[in-house]
């Protein structure tokens, strides 16, 4: 990465899967030069993160729908904040999803044009796009998003869109910057293996009780982009000089579930069973029998190339069993 000045960034959702590796990427980049107020319901968590060397984070321990702008002007403004995926695994409710998402990102903004900043950051969904399955396998940030506004488990996709068009509202009447990432499946440091992603799911199963489990239909599609990649990626496009655009952001690599569970299974000296549910929905998550992006338009602008592929994310996590 290039050198930069002396920037001022604050933070929401530092505390996340994401947040937490995007912090320690920036701490470990010796060409940085940041200076970061980061926010988190619990401070706890934030001693969590490490390798951040001797990087000074200012933590202030408060909801997003809380924050207020007390004194301090900041450059750039990364809103990761969004229900934990825990919450969201135990069935958070829709609404409160909804309201969560929409005024954090509206309370975000509003602080942020008190800040004066220069840019506003932020991530969104592949949610967004709704089921695209009969249309497309890797869908295009072109594609204008079929929600179904009568399905609870949409809430996420509704949220996240209408927290775009605040994002973009708000940079056009007020004069800055904002990416809108919409963000897909990753994998890497910290994630989650006993919640909802499926990659993680699979490998706790098969090294806890020789088996796998499935739950969607075996022909459902995903791809992963390893977490590195996301740092390094939102980094460069969302530090660079590039005026309210909207970027999918995760692997163009598609593997369907049954070819993910048969590669985790071959890594245990062990037979390991594989079985499909064959679900359709869980609570909170809308089934998609493809959720793939197309990143033609930020790789080609960019020029970005996934340095970790799926077979290094595996075996890196295996690493701890």
């Amino acid at each position: 990465m290039k050198k930069f000045k002396k920037i001022k960034i604050f933070f929401t959702g530092a505390t996340g899967f994401l947040g937490s590796n995007l912090i320690e990427y920036l701490a470990q980049n010796t060409n940085s030069n940041f200076d970061i107020t980061a926010l988190t319901r619990d401070k706890k968590k934030a001693k969590k993160i490490e390798n951040i060397g001797s990087l000074k984070i200012n933590w202030i321990e408060k909801n997003i729908l809380d924050l207020k702008h007390k004194v301090g002007n900041y450059d750039i403004f990364f809103h990761l904040a969004c229900p934990s995926a825990e919450e969201t695994y135990n069935g958070m409710d829709s609404v409160l999803k909804f309201n969560t998402i929409v005024h954090g990102t509206q309370n975000a903004l509003e602080f942020a044009v008190k800040s004066k900043i220069k840019k506003f950051i932020f991530t969104s969904s592949g949610a967004v796009y709704g089921d695209y399955s009969k249309k497309y396998k890797y869908v295009p940030e072109s594609y204008i998003p079929s929600l179904d506004y009568n399905n609870p488990n949409n809430s996420l996709g509704i949220s996240k869109k209408v927290a775009e068009f605040l994002c973009l509202n708000y940079a056009q009447k007020y004069n800055f910057e904002t990416n809108i990432f919409r963000c897909f499946s990753f994998v890497g440091k910290n994630l989650p293996l006993s919640l909802h992603y499926a990659i993680g799911n699979f490998i706790l199963q098969a090294s806890k009780k020789n088996k796998i489990i499935i739950n969607g239909p075996k022909d459902t599609f995903r791809s992963y982009l390893h977490v590195s990649d996301f740092c390094e990626w939102i980094t460069t496009v969302g530090l660079s000089k590039n005026k309210n655009n909207i970027y999918n952001l995760g692997s163009d690599k598609a593997i369907s579930m049954f070819e993910l569970a048969k590669i985790i299974a071959s890594k245990f000296d062990k037979k390991i069973a594989i079985k499909s549910l064959n679900k359709k929905e869980s609570v909170g998550n809308l089934y998609r029998k493809y959720y793939i992006p197309n990143m033609k338009l930020m790789k080609n602008q960019f020029n970005l190339v996934e340095k970790n592929d799926l077979q290094f994310s595996i075996n890196e996590i295996l690493k701890k069993f």
